[in-house]
């Protein structure tokens, strides 16, 4: 049934003054808005989470490894895991100026991260892969 429904969408053009169309998109609202409300919550809950010494930092595109890793260095911190672009990176330092440091050093963004990378990240290159 859904696929007739959906040849018959392809065969002529959307028509939004027609009240069959109106009722196909409303009836998906609810999902989207579900959707869209759910991720914005668990981004806002991931970045407000408090009291962590962990950060994702983002640097400017053309930045190496081993460029954020000296940045990283010289505002007191060490190198978790980085991103999948050599210019995002997990970090961690005691300094409880942490992120300003990072932001003294060419950080162009450093976020609280409650967790090692997430799904995210990639191996550090050397690594074994397993």
């Amino acid at each position: 049934m859904i696929w007739n429904v959906m040849a018959d969408s392809f065969d002529r053009p959307m028509d939004f003054d027609d009240d069959e169309t109106r009722s196909r998109l409303v009836d998906f609202l609810p999902a989207a808005m579900l959707a869209v409300f759910g991720l914005l919550g668990l981004i806002a809950a991931s970045l407000t989470m408090g009291g962590t010494d962990q950060f994702v930092i983002v640097a400017a595109p053309w930045t190496s490894r081993a460029e954020m890793t000296e940045m990283v260095w010289r505002a007191q911190g060490g190198v978790v895991g980085f991103g999948a672009v050599p210019a995002v990176a997990v970090a961690m330092s005691d300094a409880a100026d942490f992120k300003d440091r990072l932001y003294r050093q060419g950080a162009w963004l450093a976020l609280p991260s409650p967790r090692f990378l997430g799904c995210s990240g990639n191996l550090v290159e050397g690594e074994n892969e397993e």
